[in-house]
């Protein structure tokens, strides 16, 4: 048993260690302001033999099939009207159910008024829950992870994680133990792009090798790697032990990478207490991560990429269903005036996105893509798709190009679309109409594309962009 004079000191202690080994813990992996919500794709078909044959093909050959169209010498397509997709304009005319384009899409939808974003709900519901703890457990916290801006508390007096600003979201719960042995469970999950967490996971190896360090206050530490059960992709454990009033400090912390996903389960013991129960919360932490799907990097974007349902909505004509996926690493999915899609050029963290077939692949055609790019990067990729997607026309071996309209609109944070007449390069009688809509929703951005023989429909691609916006802002924080 403890003394009376420790058992008072002990939840000031606690306390202090739970801060302590948090901040130890950030900085290899966790630490960093910064936000954003999670994506990634499937393989997607290669470009097709038609001009109007997906809206993610734009150097095709004349289609050989449907009807004759009317000869590019005479009138390739029917010019848009007032009724393409302007500010005033894009609100569909059928008398069926639709949002207004001409008005913001509405706030992030939260989960039961919490205000998170469904990232955040979801990496919150991973977290080591009250009901998974057995004894007399307190929580103590839980919520979003804060900043760390105390650069002194480093482990092994090593720098921060140099790519801990591409974190997209960070979660975090801590309880406390009252019970004859007294304990501190902390954990933390964050999302970083795949490639990323990897990074972090091998920077916590390196970072943690020290063996012992004295911090700025001359308290020395020992940290010790573990031979212990794999959990995950990866996982690595360590041991940190001190002296903290006289008393014995023992930690543990558990680093478990599922995909893009990283927890750090910690917890904390006095006075040489045995660890051994505490070490299967570590299972349930990672069986709960992986339960939670967070390791598929697209899986909170997924449910936010428009479906055949939702297009029905907007369109009483066509039926619509989920085609192929988009290719992120493709750089001719959006390409517009022969410029690179514009995440290729600007770094993004995730994109995901499919195509849809109109009337079992009859058309029209479209897509909907969703890019989260860096913490900050909206606007500017926003900026490149004006500048660099804003040419007169272009040739690219079987076609001819011309961008034949572009407009704002007024939905999300900023909205650019424009629509290309393709006609065929050696003077067919065939020619389509590709339109790509840009929405800015903070760090996301929205890519709506519609593709018809002849000419598509403004209305339709002006509702289909409105539609998209609102469903990318459920899962945008």
């Amino acid at each position: 048993m403890l003394s009376r004079k420790k058992e008072r000191e002990l939840p000031i202690v606690i306390r202090w260690l739970s801060l302590t080994l948090t901040a130890l813990m950030l900085v290899l992996t966790l630490a960093a302001c910064g936000n954003g919500d999670d994506d990634d794709s499937d393989p997607t078909a290669t470009a097709t033999t038609e001009v109007a044959a997906s809206p993610t093909s734009t150097a095709t050959t004349p289609p050989t099939g449907g009807q004759d169209v009317a000869s590019p010498t005479t009138e390739p397509t029917e010019e848009p009207e007032p009724a393409s997709p302007t500010a005033a304009s894009t609100a569909p005319s059928r008398p069926i159910a639709t949002p207004t384009p001409t008005t913001a899409p509405p706030t992030p939808t939260t989960t039961e008024g919490t205000g998170y974003s469904r990232l955040e709900t979801a990496m919150l519901e991973a977290l080591i829950q009250p009901e998974d703890l057995v004894g007399d457990w307190t929580q103590q916290a839980f919520g979003l992870m804060q900043e760390d801006t105390d650069d002194s508390d480093e482990i092994c007096l090593q720098p921060s994680f140099p790519d801990r600003h591409l974190r997209m979201a960070g979660v975090e719960t801590e309880y406390e133990l009252e019970a004859d042995v007294r304990a501190a469970l902390l954990e933390n999950i964050v999302m970083f792009p795949a490639d990323t967490a990897v990074d972090a996971m091998a920077y916590a190896r390196e970072a943690s090798s020290c063996g012992t360090w004295t911090d700025s206050d001359g308290q020395t530490y020992t940290i010790t790697p573990l031979d212990a059960e794999t959990y995950g992709d990866e996982s690595y454990t360590a041991s940190i032990e001190y002296e903290f009033s006289g008393a014995p400090i023992y930690g543990e912390y558990n680093f478990i990478r599922v995909g893009g996903a990283i927890a750090t389960v910690a917890f904390i013991t006095l006075d040489d207490a045995d660890p051994t129960e505490f070490r299967a919360i570590v299972g349930i932490a990672a069986d709960r991560l992986i339960a939670s799907g967070l390791g598929d990097p697209a899986a909170a974007l997924q449910s936010a990429l428009l479906v055949g349902d939702d297009i029905a909505l907007v369109d009483d004509t066509n039926v619509w269903a989920v085609g192929d996926s988009i290719d992120p690493t493709d750089p001719e999915r959006f390409a517009v005036c022969e410029a690179e899609s514009f995440p290729d050029v600007l770094g993004s963290v995730i994109e995901t996105g499919y195509e849809l077939d109109g009337n079992d692949g009859e058309g029209p055609y479209a897509m909907h893509s969703i890019v989260q790019m860096l913490d900050g990067e909206g606007s500017l990729a926003m900026d490149f798709v004006r500048s660099e997607l804003s040419c007169d026309s272009w040739t690219e071996e079987d076609a001819n190009f011309e961008l034949t309209e572009t407009g704002d609109l007024d939905v999300g944070d900023d909205t650019y679309w424009l629509i290309v007449t393709i006609t065929a390069i050696d003077g067919g009688d065939r020619a389509a109409q590709v339109g790509f809509g840009f929405t800015q929703i903070g760090d996301y951005i929205s890519v709506v594309g519609l593709a018809a023989e002849n000419s598509l429909d403004p209305e339709l691609f002006g509702a289909m962009i409105a539609l998209a916006a609102e469903k990318v802002s459920a899962v945008a924080p």
